[in-house]
This record gives C-alpha cells, sequence and structure tokens, in this order.
C-alpha cells in the first residue's frame, strides 16, 4: 500500500506526501530488521522536506528520519535532527497544543527519543533531567501520555545499568499505566522482565515477556529488544521455564547479528562470542 501510495504521490507531484512515505517506508523496513534501500529513501525525504513550507510536516518527518539513524546506528546525527526541532529543551518540555491543534504524540515521542539516545550516547545526566521532567510535567499539566513514555524509558534506562530499585519502581509505574493492548507494553515489558529476573522469580518473568511479546507481535515491532532481553532469555532456559513461543535467545540472538543497527549487531557478536567461550571452558572442564 505504501508502495503505491507513494507511486500515486510521485504522479501528482505532491512532495509532502511523498517526503512523509519515504521517511515511514524506510521505519517499518528497518524496524523489521532490514536495511533496504531505507539510507536513499531517508536522504530523499530529507530533500524533499527542506523544500516544505509546513513546519508540521517537516518536524513528523524530521522525527521519523532520526529514528531510522537510530535503527541504524548513526547516534550522533539522530541527537542532531532531534535537537534541530525541539530546541533546547526542556523549557516546560515545549507549549501546550492549542485548542483547535490536532493532537499527535509527536511532540512527547520526540522527546522521548532525544532522552533515549542521550542515554545511549553517554550523556546520563541530560537523559535523566529530561525524562524526570517529562514525568513531572505530564503529571502536573494532565498530559499523562508524557508521563507514560518517560516511565517506560526510565525504566529501560536504569536496568540497562544494572538498578534494580530504579528500574523496579519504574516499570510499575509504567505498567499500570499501560493496558493489554498498548504499543509500549512490550517496550515495558523488557525492563520489568530483568526486574523479576534480579529477584529470582521465574514465574513473573516468563509471564511479563509472555505479555509483552504478544504485544510485540501485535503491533510488529520485530527489531526493538534491549541487550539484556538475552540475559533474562538465558537465565529462563537455565531455569528450566518453559519455552516461550516465538521469544527464544536463539532467536533473538540472530535478529541482533542481522539488524541493520550496528550498535545492536555489535552487541550480538558480543554475546555470542561469549557464550560460545562459555560452552568451550565448560567443554574443558569436563
Amino acid at each position: 500500500l505504501q508502495h503505491e501510495a507513494y507511486a500515486q504521490a510521485v504522479r501528482l507531484g505532491d512532495s509532502r506526501a511523498q517526503a512523509v512515505l519515504l521517511a515511514t517506508r524506510a521505519y517499518e523496513q528497518l524496524r523489521s530488521g532490514r536495511a533496504g534501500d531505507a539510507e536513499a529513501w531517508c536522504d530523499q525525504a530529507l530533500e524533499l522536506s527542506a523544500e516544505l513550507d509546513d513546519p508540521d510536516t517537516r518536524q513528523h518527518i524530521l522525527l521519523y528520519v532520526a529514528n531510522n539513524w537510530i535503527l541504524l546506528g548513526r547516534l550522533p546525527e539522530a541527537v542532531s535532527m532531534l535537537e534541530s526541532f525541539l530546541g533546547d529543551v526542556p523549557a516546560d518540555l515545549l507549549p501546550a497544543p492549542s485548542a483547535t491543534q490536532t493532537k499527535d504524540t509527536l511532540t512527547e515521542a520526540s522527546l522521548a527519543t532525544l532522552a533515549n539516545v542521550y542515554g545511549w550516547t553517554g550523556h546520563d545526566q541530560r537523559a535523566l533531567d529530561l525524562l524526570r521532567r517529562m514525568v513531572e510535567v505530564g503529571l502536573d499539566a494532565g498530559q499523562p501520555l508524557l508521563a507514560k513514555m518517560a516511565r517506560v524509558y526510565l525504566a529501560w534506562y536504569h536496568a540497562d545499568r544494572g538498578d534494580v530499585a530504579e528500574a523496579e519502581r519504574f516499570s510499575r509505574a509504567a505498567l499500570e499505566d499501560l493496558e493489554d493492548d498498548d504499543g509500549y507494553l512490550w517496550f515495558a515489558s523488557q525492563p520489568a522482565a530483568w526486574v523479576w529476573m534480579s529477584q529470582g522469580d521465574v514465574e513473573r518473568t516468563r509471564a511479563q515477556l509472555v505479555t509483552g511479546h504478544r504485544c510485540r507481535t501485535a503491533i510488529g515491532h520485530t527489531h526493538f529488544q534491549n541487550s539484556y532481553l538475552l540475559d533474562v532469555l538465558a537465565w529462563l532456559r537455565d531455569e528450566g521455564a518453559e519455552a516461550i513461543d516465538g521469544l527464544t535467545w536463539e532467536g533473538e540472538l540472530e535478529r541482533l547479528v542481522s539488524c541493520p543497527d550496528k550498535r545492536m549487531r555489535g552487541v550480538g557478536y558480543r554475546a555470542r562470542a561469549l557464550a560460545a567461550a562459555t560452552t568451550a571452558a565448560a567443554g574443558q572442564k569436563r
């Protein structure tokens, strides 16, 4: 459908539609773990968006392209692009939309993405300051989506750094905000499962991943996993937990080493090398 829509936009000479479709097509391809023509589509989308006299559409395109750079491991470029249209946040995290403006999730998604990339590129304090401010403003100003996104990413952040107490605090808060069909359930389930694993709770860890993976399958986010997901799956396997259909250590490792994201490929290669070394060492002991 997107291919047909893009062809129609080209026939009509609709630059706005072409730019949006190029950026979103690239994102849909990358989130399924395939690079293909994604980079070329992003370059075309940026060229077309530069000609648009439509700030909202241009921001929409830049957000998609920034996410695409993230999925390709081009993190510094993603930060620069996000900062180019968000400016010097938080400044109360940008003004709330007017009553006449169409409500979407663009501001919230942009802020959450920027905070996440700050954390991945070593700007820890900036990441934490932005995420904490998102929670405060979200709760004080009646913007629940802002607080929900921030709590999910705070759980990710603290689990990434091995902080069980903070990861549990934000995981619980995030999960309380989410319905069973919420697209963010997969993202919130991973740090929560890591917390339950850290506490030695096999049943709860497995149940959390089952719930999250069901959501992941439904929304098509096959590529988005955190590095500690491998640790959780390996632990469940070693503890003799019942296998989760479609979610295995071997399957997630294969996703990582074949994905277009250079950073996450590195995670996969290191995990594979460590597993091979562990197996070899165990064989020598026997």
